[in-house]
């Protein structure tokens, strides 16, 4: 048991942060954790507190200092896990979810955790020389390459293509995204919380981006490349091509009358065979599929979950209207 002076302290610090006073939160966390230096509970609470508030390093600091006082907390280790996943230290993130499930072997939150990791380093090493052949040519001597990315940034499967190839990237160089305003059935879509809020993000409340402030924001970030994905605005394309930027794209599908303008673009990553075999002609096109958890597919063998519904990412998902009869399948 804590000493009852510590207790205090973490009790108005639970009420503080129920209020949004997360500030006076941390502060009287921190008391109890002075008064009682082996009060694992608060060491856990406010490292939960500050990954709320996205001070991931300090949330980690804590994290770090309740496995040194519980070495068999898988929870602290899945936790330090998700918040170096949503950081991009996914070897790190991996090492954790692994330590999760040596201590609790049916930790399913972690088991799937480390799915996902697993996912996102077999996505890095499928990309990675891809990307990197193009834009090494930029500056042979640069190590760390500014690189950004215009697209639109929500839960979307545009979107999420836009950020998976960011996380990626952002192993190695630094990283910026320029989110343009969407739309969904007439209403306009961007999101900056969860997991997209990323370091370097510029958002833009609109879908066209005027040659100026796409020009202000590679020239304020001292960009070296800009990857966009589904660009059919080519003035812009080539505006930020004649600035001396290198300029690559993503396809999952072509349109005849974009060939005209494929030369703009120094690097294409397609993400299917198809689409490869149909530009490959006339632009610097590479295939890079896009991978598959087949996991997903095989059949259910526990009373838990009786049915697996699998849906068209082009649904929208949790954007979908409630009145769409795929909100309620028949099963």
């Amino acid at each position: 048991m804590p000493a009852p002076s510590a207790q205090k302290y973490f009790n108005e610090a639970q009420t503080s942060q129920e209020s949004g006073l997360m500030e006076k939160a941390v502060e009287s966390y921190k008391k109890a954790i002075e008064t009682d230096p082996y009060f694992i509970s608060a060491y856990y609470a406010l490292a939960l507190l500050y990954h709320q508030i996205k001070q991931f390093d300090n949330a980690i600091t804590n994290l770090k200092k309740v496995i040194e006082l519980d070495p068999n907390d898988a929870s602290a280790f899945n936790n330090l896990g998700v918040i170096c996943f949503a950081n991009d230290m996914f070897n790190e993130a991996k090492t954790y979810f692994e330590k999760a499930l040596l201590i609790e072997t049916n930790y399913k939150e972690a088991r799937d955790n480390l799915k996902k990791i697993q996912q996102k380093l077999q996505q890095k090493i499928q990309v990675q020389p891809f990307i990197e052949q193009s834009i090494n040519t930029i500056r042979k001597n640069k190590k760390n390459l500014k690189i950004g990315f215009v697209s639109i940034w929500f839960e979307r499967g545009q979107a999420y293509v836009t950020k998976t190839l960011r996380d990626v990237i952002a192993q190695e160089h630094e990283t910026f995204v320029f989110a343009r305003t969407g739309g969904v059935y007439g209403r306009p879509m961007l999101q900056t919380d969860g997991i997209w809020a990323v370091p370097n993000l510029t958002i833009f409340n609109d879908y066209s981006i005027p040659h100026e402030v796409i020009g202000k924001w590679i020239d304020d970030n001292a960009i070296d490349a800009v990857i966009f994905n589904e660009e059919y605005d080519w003035s812009l394309v080539d505006f930020c091509k004649k600035k001396g930027t290198k300029v690559i794209t993503y396809l999952d599908y072509y349109k005849d009358d974009w060939k005209p303008y494929m030369y703009l673009y120094d690097t294409v990553l397609c993400s299917t065979k198809r689409t490869f075999n149909l530009v490959k002609d006339f632009c610097n096109a590479y295939y890079v599929g896009w991978g598959i958890d087949t996991e997903l597919f095989k059949p259910l063998n526990n009373d838990e979950e009786k049915y697996t519904f699998f849906h068209n990412a082009g649904w929208l998902g949790i954007n979908l209207p409630e009145d769409d009869p795929c909100r309620h399948p028949c099963l």
